[in-house]
């Protein structure tokens, strides 16, 4: 009960003390949808594949085209610029919450203060984030691959239909790691004091301690789907109703922005929970740890 009153109880009051969050949360939500919607996509320099619903379909494309697909994508330079500015897009979208949250935990956050959070954050916490997501990255890639050369085992001897399968279970297992450790590169990169080393050993826990590991896969698990849901649900019924493509985003951010502000919230003070014994991270909130008991 009392890590249930920490995670949410606790963040709806905060929400409502630092009301201007929601706000914060609305500029970025909007920022999000209109870069989306008008930035390029990867899917411009890739052949898009026509799969039906069979296994054996998407068995056939993985194991036929998919590399071929993927060597092909690393001849266009404008792969890595979107790459690079879908980086950069994500800092801010993620540093800046952060940068609020974090003053807000250590009672620093007075006023709107908005503005003040976005322009605490430097360069070298943008860096560290890079080499966050980086890692994150690198290792996703790396059991995805190990995925795909099982898969390819059984394709190889007799194109089984469902070769694809373990791929397939790998990625979604693979998606609310990669979440949360693009979520807890953020919140650690904002922290004032620690090296890149001292940092880097704090965020591998997230990889390396089951009791880091499961909470954050089951929360971000749960986190993405119930987000998909609502951003997939609410576009559409607005859709019938709103022609208007910009006056539509405004609409769904802010039916949205209520639940998203309390999904961050949460988010961040269940990584102040999972990682409170680690000095680095209780020494930048002591005193929010005090007066949680924690």
């Amino acid at each position: 009960m009392k890590l249930l009153h920490l995670l949410v109880i606790n963040a709806i009051k905060d929400i409502w003390k630092y009301r201007s969050f929601l706000a914060l949360i609305l500029v970025v939500m909007l920022i999000d949808e209109v870069a989306s919607h008008v930035s390029p996509k990867l899917s411009q320099f890739i052949e898009k594949p026509e799969l039906s619903k069979r296994m054996a379909d998407i068995s056939s494309y993985t194991y036929t085209q998919l590399v071929d697909q993927l060597i092909a994508l690393g001849g266009h330079i404008e792969i890595f610029l979107v790459l690079l500015g879908g980086f950069f897009l994500k800092a801010l979208l993620s540093l800046w919450p952060s940068s609020d949250m974090r003053r807000m935990h250590r009672q620093e956050r007075s006023g709107f203060g908005v503005l003040d959070s976005l322009l605490q954050l430097r360069w070298k916490q943008v860096g560290w984030d890079f080499v966050a997501v980086s890692i994150t990255c690198l290792t996703s890639a790396i059991g995805l691959v190990i995925a795909f050369l099982i898969g390819l085992l059984f394709w190889s001897k007799n194109q089984s239909p469902y070769s694809a399968i373990f791929l397939l279970v790998t990625a979604a297992c693979l998606w609310p790691v990669i979440i949360a450790g693009f979520s807890y590169s953020s919140k650690i990169a904002i922290i004032s004091n620690g090296s890149y080393l001292q940092k880097l050993k704090v965020f591998v826990l997230l990889l390396s301690k089951l009791s880091i590991f499961i909470p954050s896969w089951l929360f971000y698990g749960f986190r993405i789907y119930l987000e998909a849901f609502i951003l997939g649900v609410v576009p559409i019924v607005l859709s019938r109703y709103v022609d208007t493509w910009l006056i539509r985003i405004i609409i769904v951010s802010l039916l949205i922005c209520p639940i998203y502000a309390f999904l961050k919230m949460v988010s961040f003070k269940l990584f102040l929970y999972l990682f409170r014994n680690q000095s680095l991270v209780r020494e930048e909130y002591a005193k929010y740890y005090r007066e949680s008991s924690l």
